[in-house]
């Protein structure tokens, strides 16, 4: 077993993880640490990978959720046309620039 200790890259506070070696060692060579290291936490396993503490992992996805549902609130014109605006950003069909081919 080792005993990994890690401190908050937020906060500071510190915790040690026991970890089987040969599990520790795989997650190291590249193995997946929910496939390497299955027995531990989801929270346990997210402080080794990017030493942020479960209070301050929570804390950072709580204010992902609220903007996600900010961003949800917003009025959005589905159907409008947007050929124009297409079209003045330069991103018109050849129709649109009065071309038509080569003319061959």
């Amino acid at each position: 077993m080792k005993n990994i200790t890690n401190c908050c890259l937020f906060c500071g506070v510190s915790k040690s993880i026991l970890v089987e070696a040969d599990h520790f060692d795989a997650w190291q060579c590249g193995v997946l640490a929910q496939d390497a290291m299955p027995n531990l936490t989801i929270s346990d396993r997210e402080f080794l990978i990017s030493k942020v503490c479960p209070t301050c992992f929570d804390s950072m996805t709580e204010s992902d959720e609220e903007s996600d549902e900010e961003s949800d609130d917003l009025d959005f014109d589905c159907d409008s046309d947007d050929g124009d605006a297409l079209a003045s950003a330069g991103h018109g069909t050849d129709e649109d620039y009065g071309y038509f081919g080569d003319g061959e």
